[in-house]
């Protein structure tokens, strides 16, 4: 699995390292789409692997399924999140 290189979220600056992949998707690698688990940004990883933020015109643009399945990560984040406090 390639390695996440540290690096602050766009939005937020909390550094992410890692990498979580939900069951049945490929390990991260160039153009996959992330949140941030902290400010629950969306993101997409470039050459690099490193994140940056998806502009509206690419959100606009995913498939329903992308964008079913990260509108349910975040929710799934901000739950969590709330649950602990």
């Amino acid at each position: 699995m390639p390695e996440i290189p540290p690096t602050p979220c766009p939005r937020c600056k909390r550094v992410n390292d890692a990498a979580e992949i939900l069951p049945g998707l490929p390990p991260p690698g160039p153009g996959t789409l992330a949140v941030c688990w902290s400010c629950t940004a969306l993101l997409i990883l470039g050459d690099d692997l490193r994140p940056r933020l998806l502009t509206d015109g690419e959100i606009d643009g995913l498939p329903d399924d992308d964008a079913n399945q990260l509108m349910t990560l975040v929710a799934a984040i901000r739950r969590e999140r709330a649950e602990r406090n």
